[in-house]
Order: structure tokens, then sequence, then C-alpha cells
């Protein structure tokens, strides 16, 4: 692992690591900030805790060597190039096996769900979303059958749950299903990256 080269205004507690390629055993988990809007404002957002614009860029040898990208940011669905960016991801590095999408929820629609479960079925790769919902209006979009019946559709869903309101939403509209995993989850107040997890970003948002 690199030293931690802090910013001006920065403590270690607002780095995230930067880890090698080389100091992991297995495949890491890419996680790829895509844009840096979002519809919430969570008071201890992750995005919070560490100046954004010091991630470091990914690169294309990190792409082709993973086999796991989680697509985060803000929020993905709230840019408009979203999937046409995922499409060329998938088409460029087909070592890509499994791609997740962080969201809170609200800003999921119909369409770009059918896009995916498309792609999914072409392209034999999982996709899913990764949901933590965060206002009622998450939760209401999340409710409506026009979503949840498309979320269902795709191969691999994580749910979290960080109040008891989300696990009962969770367990009526998206128990019971193979391909959705539900999580209880608390906020951290010191966010700490997952091991054999990278953190990096685009160099210009989509």
């Amino acid at each position: 692992m690199k030293d931690i080269i802090l910013g001006p205004n920065q403590n270690e507690s607002q780095v995230i690591p930067e880890i090698e390629l080389k100091d992991l055993v297995q495949v890491p988990v890419l996680h790829l900030m895509v844009n840096n809007i979002c519809n919430n404002n969570c008071p201890l957002c992750c995005n919070k805790q560490y100046n954004v614009d010091e991630i470091q860029i990914v690169t294309i040898e990190e792409l082709k060597q993973t086999e796991t990208i989680c697509i985060t940011g803000g929020e993905p669905f709230l840019s408009p190039n979203l999937t046409n960016f995922i499409f060329n991801l998938i088409i460029q590095y087909t070592n890509i096996k499994n791609l997740y999408i962080y969201t809170s929820g609200e800003c999921i629609q119909r369409p770009d769900l059918a896009t995916l479960v498309l792609w999914q079925t072409n392209y034999d790769i999982n996709i899913g979303l990764s949901i933590g919902p965060k206002s009622d209006r998450d939760r209401r979009n999340l409710q409506s059958y026009l979503i949840y019946e498309r979320v269902l559709d795709l191969k691999c869903n994580r749910f979290y749950c960080f109040t008891k309101e989300d696990r009962e939403l969770a367990n009526t509209y998206y128990g019971n299903h193979n391909n959705m995993e539900i999580i209880d989850r608390k906020w951290q107040r010191n966010f700490e990256p997952a091991q054999n997890t990278i953190f990096r970003r685009l160099p210009i948002w989509i």
C-alpha cells in the first residue's frame, strides 16, 4: 500500500487509502464514481468525509483486471448518459462479470431498467442495483409496481435497510426473491472501505 498523502485540510480519517492492485490477493471490487450530484443531502454521506477531487482516476489496467464494478456517485441515475456509459463499459471490458449500481431509489426509471435487463441477457453479465433509500421520495418510487417489477428482473440486487421502515418496505415489495439480498445497515460516522475494494473516479463526470 502506498503512503497516504494528506491534503492541506485533511486528516488521516478523511482519506481513502490508495490500494495498488499488486497489494490485493484476489481480483478487487472496483467502486467507480461517475458523478458528484445527488437528490439527497445525507448528513453522514461518505462523500462529505473526504475530498472527492483527490480520488484516484481509474486506469485501463484496473478496468482490465476487475470482475466486479460498483457504479456510484452522487446518484448515478441522475446522469443522462449512464446507460450508454454502462453499455460501452461491458462491451470494451468483457472481463467484467458483475455490475452493481448504487442508488437511493427516487431517480430509477423503468426505461433504464428495461435496457439493463436486455443487456444482462445479451452480454452474459450479472447486473443489479444496490438500493439504499434515504427519503420518502425514494421509498415511494421503490414501491411503484412499474419499478419493483423491473428491478426484480435484474440478476443480482441488494437492498440496504437503514431503518425499520426500510426493512418493512424491502420485505413487502422485494422479499422472497432469489435475486434480491436484503441487508440491515447502520450509518458510519467514519467511512471505512471494505477489504479487497478500490475506489476510483472518472476524469470527467458523465
